[in-house]
């Protein structure tokens, strides 16, 4: 279980939340700490999200607001297909899964290799069914994340490896998506694996705005800590 540690620049926007979206957060962060990678890239991603300064309130005109609804999740779909796709490339990519998969038998290899390529054809298939539904009503799970998220783990544990270890194997600056809430919230944050800790930087509202500073200053936040990470009551409100 990783411990979490705020900032001061996060913990000033996690008070300013009304109770309801407040208690969002500490579930998603505390779920996060728990189970890592039960939420899986589309959640917790180390590709962070950048708007380009498209916000604003839409037209009221009802079949504009339809049309951009739809392409909006489609915009969804596309970006939790690429998120789990980034993430499976770099987990099998990784040199523990390659040490691992070296070392088994040939006929066990032989199973882990054919789950392999069952896992690239579900990365396909979900990339046709996008493009098949795009003219299509919305619908929940289109990418099949929860069937992705399945099949990968079976890879990874065909080798011998669970898949939280692996996942957070790696430490760096990654966003923790929260769309149960309205409008939709991300955390900014950095993951220590070595040190077992998720520091969190910022949070935000996901709305259509540009907001390539908070980026920017997570950025360098994280540089802080990884530099020194004692000193985590001097990282904040530095300009």
């Amino acid at each position: 279980m990783f411990e979490i540690t705020p900032l001061a620049e996060f913990s000033v926007w996690f008070e300013s939340l009304s109770p309801e979206l407040a208690e969002e957060v500490a579930c998603a962060l505390d779920f996060l700490a728990e189970a890592g990678t039960a939420l899986g890239p589309s959640h917790a991603s180390r590709a962070l999200l950048w708007f380009d300064g498209c916000g604003g309130e839409l037209p009221s005109d009802p079949l504009f607001r339809r049309r951009m609804n739809h392409y909006s999740h489609s915009f969804d779909d596309v970006r939790e297909l690429l998120l789990w796709h980034h993430e499976v490339v770099r987990c099998l990519e990784s040199a523990n899964f390659r040490e691992r998969l070296a070392r088994l038998e040939p006929k066990a290899a032989s199973v882990a290799l054919l789950a392999v390529e069952n896992l690239k054809v579900r990365l396909k298939a979900a990339g046709k069914r996008i493009a098949f539904q795009r003219q299509a009503p919305p619908k929940r799970d289109s990418v099949g994340g929860s069937e992705l998220k399945e099949s990968f783990f079976q890879v990874l544990r065909l080798v011998g490896l669970e898949p939280s270890p692996v996942m957070n194997s790696l430490s760096g600056l990654c966003e923790l998506s929260i769309p149960c809430t309205e409008p939709p919230l991300r955390v900014l944050f950095g993951l220590d694996a070595l040190g077992q800790r998720i520091v969190a930087l910022l949070g935000e509202p996901l709305t259509r705005s540009y907001y390539g500073d908070s980026v920017t200053l997570a950025e360098r936040r994280w540089q802080q800590y990884c530099a020194n990470p004692a000193a985590l009551s001097n990282l904040s409100h530095e300009p």
